[in-house]
């Protein structure tokens, strides 16, 4: 956020990569039966993210749009989308994924329609007000990160020094083994203009993710269109929970770990494991019910956030699914293939994990 990528609104971001997708993909456009993006910000700039970047883009304008919420799950959200238009016949080439703009949030302006006293007049900054309107204030109050942070500490009885050491640990996991982004982007700033070819990592380590902008797009294709040298990975499955929203680590192991069972898989079939790091408590947390359930230290060790979390990239809310996703893919190709897993909490409650396979 506030970044080199900070003049760039979430439908330009989509568009460059929709483009370059498309191209790398060696598709025409006008082959596609539809675009779906996830955006965790939704206002009227635009109403509808992905027709607009779509068009944007110059895509065909036959080419039907849409754009779903699921506050950070948004981008995976998407994806779940294409696949059911695509295993129900209803489409055979979807590009989908999730775009989000941190730097361009607006600021509220709440009771402003049939009052614009200075008395009556109350702003909101839609970044601070983001996690807590995810659920009714007067049952749960003020429910921010640091607040569901504090809770999972106490309850969970992890100490100041794990979580510094959880933080330290993610970071320096992206600055060795972080992977460039797909795409370069050129920015003007000014009468500069800025080549953006890797991810910007955060200055030092944190215990919460920064807020980030970004965005990610995978192209989705029935079986039989895709060849075998085109195809990166098989999305096997995708499973949604939903539970207390101040317990996210419960929601997000009840999503991975009946994904999981569905598919007759276990932890220890996973060759990498991809956790959305809403916070360094969190992330313990789900780590620690990994284990109580047997799984050991030495394999989490081995295959989860193997290039670091959201606490060293940032969180990028929308598209913070979709970019999970494409990491893990490239890393187990990166490693020769196998199974792999990626589960985000959504603010509210719920949590999303998808199970892919990569060929060797």
């Amino acid at each position: 956020m506030d970044g080199v990528l900070k003049n760039l609104t979430e439908q330009e971001l989509a568009s460059r990569v929709m483009t370059e997708a498309a191209q790398k993909a060696g598709i025409s456009p006008s082959s596609l039966d539809g675009v779906i993006l996830g955006v965790s910000k939704q206002t009227s700039n635009p109403s509808n993210c992905a027709r607009h970047a779509a068009l944007l883009a110059r895509f065909p304008a036959e080419l039907s749009a849409y754009t779903v919420q699921r506050q950070s799950a948004s981008g995976l959200q998407a994806i779940y989308c294409a696949c059911l238009n695509i295993r129900s016949n209803y489409a055979r080439l979807v590009m989908a994924g999730g775009c989000e703009s941190a730097s361009n949030m607006p600021i509220e302006i709440r009771d402003a329609r049939y009052s614009f006293g200075s008395s009556t007049r109350i702003n909101f900054d839609m970044e601070k007000i983001h996690q807590i309107g995810a659920q009714p204030r007067e049952l749960y109050g003020e429910l921010k990160g640091s607040v569901i942070a504090e809770r999972l500490a106490i309850r969970h009885n992890i100490s100041h020094k794990m979580i510094e050491e959880y933080a330290e640990m993610s970071l320096e996991k992206a600055k060795q083994n972080g992977s460039a982004s797909v795409l370069t982007l050129e920015v003007r700033i000014g009468k500069k203009t800025e080549y953006v070819s890797c991810d910007q990592l955060v200055n030092k380590s944190c215990s919460l993710p920064l807020l980030a902008d970004g965005a990610a797009i995978l192209l989705l294709a029935k079986k039989p269109m895709a060849s075998r040298d085109t195809v990166l990975a098989e999305i096997l499955d995708i499973y949604t929970a939903a539970g207390a929203p101040d317990r996210p680590e419960e929601t997000i192991y009840k999503a991975l770990a009946h994904v999981l069972d569905k598919n007759g898989l276990t932890i220890e079939r996973l060759d990498r494991l991809e956790l959305g790091e809403i916070s360094a408590v969190c992330s313990i947390a789900v780590l620690k019910l990994l284990t109580e359930a047997g799984v050991g230290q030495k394999h989490l060790g081995h295959i989860v956030n193997t290039n670091g979390g959201m606490l060293a990239y940032g969180n990028t809310w929308g598209a913070s699914g979709s970019i999970m996703l494409d990491r893990l893919i490239h890393d187990l190709r990166k490693a020769g293939g196998g199974y792999g897993a990626s589960a985000v909490f959504a603010e509210g409650g719920q949590a999303m994990a998808i199970l892919v396979r990569v060929n060797g």
